[in-house]
């Protein structure tokens, strides 16, 4: 799994660069757009192209409010009463520049961002909370196909479904119009109990699943709601291991985990994995938001597990919970 990690991080460092230039360049239209004129009289202001005066101003103002004062390298600008710098007088006009208000500047910065969500640049990542139906059928034939095994009843139900709590993360960057490329990872585990003693002992079963792969997603964007469908293809393991739980019922003694005939070493079958999804998530925050999903995973095995080679193919349903943080939600 750590090879999704580093393909999400990728992701995120590919297009990360793209919206942080963006950000910038707002920077540079806000200064801009904080140019006033100050009419001196009521008489016809002079004709001045403002547009000439800019290019040659605005980038020497912003240093100097950087610089805290109305001065920078050798070009200086007389100061008024109220702290700003005039940067050109004519006969009745004054063109005054101010220090960008910090709740100004801020409210800039988040209406950018959400500029750039509802356009589909940016990216985003974090938590995952999967609650998924796993079908263990090949680990019940794997038990079934065991002498010592095959007669302990493990309270398996007619689809051979258990309920998995699976963990991990997700990174994706935007490439524009919705479209998101990515990677995730999930990992869980579920420990089941033989529910009767044979011999005063039973056993205790405990299957791992691990899956992920590249992501890919489409969103549509309309206010704070964020519609999200698509999926990912990768691989994973599923591994099955029993061990001997011996004891009264009232004081459970667990037997050494040394692999030995009584607790055989664990088996694990790999497979391929091709999962859809769908989901709606909601921005809290320019750089946070929350969602919620359907997920179905179908894990695609030509192998089986080592100890009992067969084919399978599984489909899993579940609900995907998700905490993303960046400026695509």
């Amino acid at each position: 799994m750590n090879t999704l990690s580093v393909l999400s991080c990728a992701a995120l460092l590919c297009t990360t660069p793209y919206a942080f230039a963006q950000t910038l360049q707002s920077v540079s239209d806000s200064a801009q757009q904080s140019v006033t004129t100050v009419q001196s009289s009521a008489l016809p202001a002079e004709k001045t192209d403002t547009n000439a005066i800019l290019s040659d101003t605005v980038m020497k103002i912003t240093a100097t409010h950087q610089n805290g004062g109305c001065m920078h390298e050798k070009t200086s600008f007389r100061v008024n009463r109220d702290g700003t710098c005039i940067i050109k007088e004519t006969k009745d006009t004054v063109y005054t520049i101010k220090q960008p208000d910090p709740e100004t500047v801020s409210k800039s910065f988040r209406q950018r961002l959400n500029d750039l969500r509802v356009r589909g640049f940016g990216g985003g990542g974090g938590p995952v909370w999967d609650v998924y139906a796993i079908n263990i059928a090949p680990v019940v034939t794997l038990l079934k196909a065991d002498k010592a095994l095959s007669s302990r009843d493990f309270g398996f139900n007619n689809f051979n479904e258990e309920p998995f709590i699976m963990k991990g993360g997700m990174g994706f960057g935007g490439l524009g119009n919705g479209l998101r490329l990515g990677g995730i990872g999930l990992s869980g585990e579920r420990k089941i109990v033989s529910d009767h003693f044979s011999g005063d002992s039973a056993i205790l079963l405990t299957v791992k699943v691990n899956t992920g792969g590249f992501l890919i997603e489409k969103a549509m964007v309309h206010d704070r709601m964020n519609y999200v469908a698509g999926g990912y293809i990768g691989g994973g393991s599923m591994q099955a291991s029993v061990q001997t739980i011996s004891g009264k019922i009232s004081s459970f003694t667990r037997d050494s985990d040394t692999p030995s005939k009584e607790n055989p070493q664990p088996s694990t079958a790999s497979f391929a994995s091709l999962e859809l999804h769908g989901a709606v998530t909601y921005t809290l925050y320019a750089f946070m938001h929350v969602g919620l999903g359907l997920s179905m995973p179908v894990f695609i095995s030509t192998n089986g597990f080592e100890t009992y080679p067969s084919q399978f193919v599984t489909v899993n349903p579940g609900l995907q919970l998700k905490v993303i943080f960046g400026n695509l939600g």
